[in-house]
């Protein structure tokens, strides 16, 4: 392998984040170096979705040749589904995905839309679990003979040949290939067309033709062979019937003959497709505990089908960290910073359930976890910090914020230029140190004592006046999370020469140079800014989500029915 074209993809692939083409190349110059434990990273920082379904089938072909298990595939396919809900094949993919991390009702949930979609499509491993086959008491069951049963979530993933392989040519557009081979897993074959439809194999017509025609072949050659052992059975001569000599046996030989041994064979048990099974490490839920849900009805739903939240989920911790669930948004991370509006337009039953979620949110957290709670409004602040009314400090109109003996001043205006002495007010703030040295905050270890502190401190604070996104999200970023989940009404404005999207570009910017991290938006009630929160959770890998006044979720496609 030629270094140089390492390096020339790279910086191709730096320029253009979104080049799948360039991305999928890279990948194969590295694994052709055998350097196959980068690729899940490659396929995790992914920003977009591959843009066909065919650009799909060469992740997952790389993806298993790498050896990756479920670390990078999990979070492309889920992206392709977020742009793509209607896809059968990727609903399906997807639930697969989930049964083998096992994660079984959301699996199902994710089966059952693929099954709407394409009534062809079929899993007998994820029927059963839909039908009750699953679960809980698949655990403690043994397995039915030529089952492969999901392995336990403690214990490293399976490679993902144990779920499919995909055909090892690259498709063709004016092709239909096999995109999946059915290696020891228990998964049915499926066709994928180009057109992304998928047919059974089993149930094509052809087959069916050569099935029937090879079985009335068989039935005749037995039909014609039964016949003509019945005529050599009459025909055929009995023969003499054999003379029977027996001896009596002498006693003494009776006392030294030796007694016959009789040695005891145990039969081994038939091995499984799945013992088989090369088992790769993984980075991503590989030695994560099973999910303990609050209620057996989880709602869970990342491309959204219109669903409640639901309950929170708890999760172990594993080498790459705990699940993290709010709103309904799920993302696996050591480190996360929960950014939540605390503004006064979040009054009412916007009020209610932020503070009930991310309540319940808290409590499932995993035990080790680092987490942070970053309140704004105008000003930005710290959980069990408090924010004063906006008021003279100094010479300015501003608000105070009180940690102990620390007062954190901003003042109201978008900048310096916009300070004001209150002869006028604005939703925006500024710091008054400045950009570069806002206020810094420390990570809560969570255990049942701080998150219990950490409740008490969202019951207690206040909603303040004013909006401005920029700080409590650079506030985040600077802790270096893994995940940061956003969560606003969505109003907000800009200052004097800059537009929204300029505004949130340079958040972007801002994230990639400080800490790259995943950032899931949460849009309470108001769809007024839909379009920078999905900029700002597309361009991050993460997810945006809409709460309706019910608590309904809404997601993707679901979206776009609004």
């Amino acid at each position: 392998m030629n270094p140089d074209e390492e390096d020339r993809l790279k910086q191709i692939l730096a320029a253009n984040s979104t080049d799948w083409t360039t991305r999928l190349e890279l990948a194969e110059v590295i694994l052709a170096a055998g350097g196959g434990s980068q690729i899940a990273a490659l396929l995790d920082e992914a920003p977009n979705p591959p843009p066909t379904e065919n650009d799909l089938h060469r992740v997952l072909d790389v993806a298993h040749r790498a050896g990756t298990g479920l670390a990078g595939l999990s979070h492309v396919v889920a992206l392709y589904l977020r742009r793509h809900p209607a896809s059968a094949w990727a609903n399906l993919i997807h639930a697969q995905l989930l049964a083998f991390a096992g994660h079984e009702e959301e699996a199902v949930r994710f089966y059952i839309t693929a099954k709407s979609l394409n009534p062809s499509l079929h899993d007998d491993h994820l029927d059963r679990l839909r039908h009750g086959g699953g679960g809980a008491s698949a655990e403690t069951s043994p397995p039915i003979s030529g089952e492969s049963p999901v392995p336990p979530a403690d214990s490293h993933l399976p490679a993902l040949a144990e779920i499919h392989e995909i055909a090892r040519e690259e498709l063709k557009s004016t092709e239909t290939e096999e995109a999946f081979q059915a290696l020891e897993s228990g998964y049915r074959i499926n066709l994928v067309t180009t057109e992304g439809d998928a047919v059974k194999a089993h149930d094509r017509e052809s087959d069916k033709r050569e099935r029937l025609s090879a079985l009335s072949v068989a039935i005749v050659v037995h039909f014609l062979g039964l016949i003509g052992f019945a005529f050599w059975k009459v025909a055929a001569a009995r023969p003499t019937p054999p003379q029977i000599v027996a001896s009596a046996p002498n006693e003494a030989d009776d006392v030294d003959r030796e007694k016959p041994e009789i040695k005891k064979f145990e039969r081994q048990p038939l091995q499984m497709a799945s013992a088989k099974m090369n088992v790769a490490s993984v980075d991503a839920f590989s030695d994560m505990a099973m999910p303990s849900f609050d209620t057996p009805n989880l709602a869970f739903d990342p491309v959204g089908n219109g669903d409640s939240f639901g309950p929170s989920m708890s999760f172990g911790m594993g080498s790459n960290g705990g699940s993290v669930s709010f709103f309904g948004s799920r993302a696996v991370a050591k480190r996360v910073v929960f950014v939540v509006d605390f503004s006064a337009s979040m009054g009412g039953q916007k009020d209610i359930l932020m503070r009930k979620e991310l309540s319940k949110s808290l409590k499932s957290l995993p035990a080790g976890i680092d987490y942070a709670l970053i309140f704004f409004a105008g000003p930005a602040w710290y959980a069990g910090q408090k924010p004063s009314e906006a008021g003279k400090e100094g010479d300015w109109y501003g608000s105070a914020v009180q940690d102990g003996g620390n007062r954190f001043i901003w003042y109201e205006g978008w900048d310096e230029r916009e300070r004001h002495k209150g002869d006028r007010r604005s939703a925006f703030y500024h710091y008054s140190g400045g950009q570069d040295k806002l206020p810094t905050g420390r990570y809560t270890r969570a255990s049942p004592s701080s998150i219990q502190q950490s409740i008490h401190q969202i019951e207690r604070t206040e909603l303040v006046f004013g909006t401005d996104w920029r700080w409590p999200l650079m506030m985040a970023m600077n802790m270096k999370p893994d995940t940061i989940y956003f969560m606003t009404d969505g109003a907000f404005g800009t200052g004097p020469g800059v537009s929204r999207k300029q505004m949130i570009e340079s958040l972007l910017e801002y994230n990639r140079k400080h800490s790259n991290a995943r950032i899931n938006t949460i849009c309470m009630m108001i769809l007024q800014a839909r379009e920078e929160l999905e900029l700002l959770a597309d361009s991050t890998r993460g997810e945006f989500t809409l709460v309706l006044e019910d608590g309904e979720v809404l997601r993707g496609g679901a979206l776009d029915k609004r």
